[in-house]
């Protein structure tokens, strides 16, 4: 009896594992195990069709994701979109959908398959962040701003903050052998050739040759009651992207920063930057620390062997506010705003509104020669080797897109409304359908334009001067040939509409050669580009004695405009671009939303060290295991 119930089980066994060979399912996995799918003649034509095996030397030593979907969590969780978890509950869903790419099975198991999330992210940086190119944060002892609990006002204590130095940035990149990659450094000859009659190389002979960089600082809002100051480098030969070749160096809370007369946060961070950056122009390790304490390992050996390079800040980049706040120059709300010349608010002196070629500031220029007597900067930035005054260069994103070309704008949109016959919003329905038709016509990327026009954001109230609101800078940019078309539309042959038509063509070719050259103008566009930003001012300014004249409430002249009137002398070795904001700010937006991800039960006084120890990560990914987005 015994044995005939085992007789049955053992048949009803065979007829079931029978059954489930000749399914696709189980007879996949049954012919991968015995290899025996077919006949003799078909497993050996099978064979002879396979791929041999890579060699050893071709096959990738670090595990390095090959599915679109995994590089892009990869991407996503580098960069502080998404957690390690997140990672992780994604990639095990794309398994259990059909997924079988190896990278998205690993990616899935994180944390033993999400059982113990806490271990998700120590699983990733196990996984794809050992042996980091990108150099160690350094920490730095600063004064730091906290609320004192006994007495609920601010106080100062001493804290650590951490940030990368630039002399250890340029040694990794040569080690990394990167440097050419992310900051083209086969254009240096060519570039040095376009120097030689640059003030800034003439007072620095030994800069040739040399690495130029931009340093850039600005800050970004990344809590609703909190920015962070945002510190950057980037060499302005680089063509790859942002997020590639611009460098973090220092990213600083405002609710941690300390500053009184006697102390402030960025005084030592200042002295850390001054003691790294003259390193890297020398380009040797230094044998002391910033503080003077004596350092035994690397001192006095070569930053770059494999390329024996230095490097130079070649410009600062900053916003005018930051001039004004940090570095103490520019202060344009003062009765001398401006640090290039002796211009003052006084329309019986040298008024900074006198676009005529005589002038009085004309004649009040600061020289090489004047700003090395007397530095109108006193920051810690010019005891950097290679830093002088004229280092400091006027961004075109803050006083041109947003500044000059955004008050022309709005003086064409409200002249545009007021002259058409009929209501203001029945004209502001014509001008609307005009600019997207000459956005369709100049094919502008649909990323570039602008939000829909409405009367608040040229004409906000009857008194105050119109002024472009709710537009970024790219998108006032490609603006401005749509208004060089509207303006040509809309001439009446009045003076007025023929100087406000002018304006707009010498506006629109002063973009154009700003956009055509990366960092220098030909001689021929030198000229031009002078002659243009002197007829666009001298044009507005009849439009500005005009309106005045009839008691209208346009085209206002700020102390943007002037600061446009040196843009020429300062292009003249380098052109506009190469000292622009638009990467710094970039870079500034890049970093705010990384420190977003990293504010979780993290005070501001200890951001800068889970920032500084995930942009490692992300640059790693980056460059490391094929993430980059060039």
């Amino acid at each position: 009896m015994v044995l005939k119930r085992a007789a049955e089980k053992l048949m009803c066994f065979r007829i079931a594992l029978a059954c489930a060979i000749r399914s696709n399912f189980l007879g996949n996995i049954y012919a991968q195990v015995m290899g025996k799918v077919g006949g003799v003649n078909q497993r050996k034509q099978r064979r002879l069709e396979q791929p041999a095996e890579q060699p050893a030397h071709q096959q990738h030593r670090l595990p390095e994701p090959n599915s679109p979907l995994g590089l892009a969590l990869l991407s996503k969780w580098a960069w502080g979109v998404l957690s390690a978890t997140n990672v992780q509950e994604l990639a095990h869903a794309a398994v259990l959908s059909g997924a079988k790419a190896e990278d998205l099975v690993s990616l899935s198991s994180l944390g033993s398959y999400g059982q113990q999330p806490g271990n998700c992210h120590r699983d990733l940086v196990r996984k794809y962040c050992r042996d980091l190119w990108s150099p160690d944060p350094y920490s730095v002892a600063v004064p730091m701003k906290f609320v004192n609990p006994d007495t609920g006002a601010f106080d100062m204590e001493e804290g650590n903050i951490d940030m990368f130095l630039p002399h250890e940035w340029l040694a990794a990149l040569d080690d990394a052998g990167l440097l050419d990659t992310l900051w083209s450094t086969h254009m240096l000859a060519e570039f040095w050739k376009t120097q030689k009659g640059n003030s800034k190389l003439q007072a620095n002979p030994d800069c040739e040759g040399m690495i130029p960089l931009m340093m850039h600082a600005d800050g970004g809002a990344f809590q609703k009651r909190d920015s962070l100051m945002v510190m950057s480098m980037r060499c302005i030969l680089s063509s790859a992207s942002v997020a590639d070749s611009m460098l973090l160096l220092a990213a600083i809370p405002k609710k941690a920063r300390w500053k009184n007369e006697a102390a402030d946060t960025f005084d030592n961070i200042w002295k850390v930057l001054v003691w790294s950056f003259t390193a890297m122009f020398q380009g040797k390790w230094p044998t002391h620390s910033w503080d003077g304490s004596l350092i035994a390992e690397c001192g006095g050996h070569d930053l770059t062997p494999k390329s024996r390079l230095k490097a130079v800040i070649w410009t600062l980049s900053g916003d005018m506010e930051y001039f004004s706040s940090e570095l103490g120059i520019s202060k344009y709300s003062s009765n001398s705003p401006c640090s290039w010349c002796a211009c003052d608010r006084d329309r019986t002196g040298t008024p900074f509104n006198d676009f005529r070629p005589t002038a009085l500031w004309k004649s009040t220029r600061v020289t090489p020669a004047m700003s090395k007597e007397n530095n109108p900067c006193r920051h810690p930035v010019m005891r950097i080797p290679g830093v002088i005054f004229e280092s400091v260069y006027i961004d075109t994103l803050h006083v041109l897109d947003l500044g000059v070309s955004l008050h022309c704008a709005a003086n064409l949109f409200v002249d545009i409304v007021h002259e058409l016959p009929g209501s203001r919003q029945s004209n502001l329905v014509a001008l609307r359908q005009d600019v997207m038709s000459l956005y369709g016509k100049f094919r502008t990327p649909v990323e570039c334009r602008g939000p829909t026009l409405e009367l608040k954001h040229f004409l906000p109230n009857t008194t105050s001067y119109p002024e472009l609101h709710g537009w970024k800078a790219r998108e006032v940019r490609y603006l401005v040939p749509v208004c060089k078309a509207l303006a040509k539309k809309y001439n009446q042959g009045t003076d007025y509409s023929e100087h406000r038509l002018r304006l707009f063509n010498h506006l629109n070719a002063i973009c154009d050669a700003i956009d055509k050259h990366h960092w220098c103008l030909p001689e021929s566009e030198q000229r031009a580009f002078k002659e243009d930003v002197d007829a666009c001012l001298s044009h507005y300014s009849w439009l500005a004695k005009h309106a005045a004249h009839n008691r209208r409430l346009q085209w206002s002249i700020v102390p943007k405009h002037h600061f446009l009137a040196h843009l020429p002398d300062m292009a003249t070795h380098l052109a506009p671009r190469a000292s622009w904001t638009y990467p710094g700010e970039s870079m500034v937006g890049t970093i705010t939303s990384l420190a977003s991800a990293c504010t979780a039960s993290t005070s501001a006084r200890q951001l800068t060290k889970p920032l500084m120890a995930k942009y490692r990560i992300a640059m790693h990914l980056r460059h490391s295991m094929n993430l980059c987005q060039s």
